[in-house]
C-alpha cells in the first residue's frame, strides 16, 4: 500500500494497492475451446473455459 501516491482530479491524493500473482507457482490452464492461457478457468459441463467462451456456452445453454 502507497499512502497518498496517486494524484487525483482536484489535486485530491489517493493510496496505491499493488498486487502481484506469481506465475510460476500455478499450473497453466488454457481454456478448452479457443487455447488461450488464463489464470482461472471457468467451468461449463467440465469443460475449462475463458470468460469469453464462457458466456457464449452460457447463452448457447439458454442463460442470461
Amino acid at each position: 500500500m502507497l499512502r497518498d501516491h496517486a494524484l487525483g482530479v482536484g489535486g485530491l491524493t489517493h493510496d496505491l494497492l499493488v498486487l502481484g500473482f506469481h506465475t510460476r507457482m500455478h499450473h497453466e490452464q488454457r481454456c478448452e475451446d479457443c487455447g488461450i492461457p488464463v489464470l482461472e478457468a471457468l467451468s461449463v459441463d467440465g469443460t475449462r473455459l475463458c470468460s469469453q467462451c464462457y458466456e457464449l456456452r452460457y447463452q448457447e445453454l439458454g442463460g442470461g
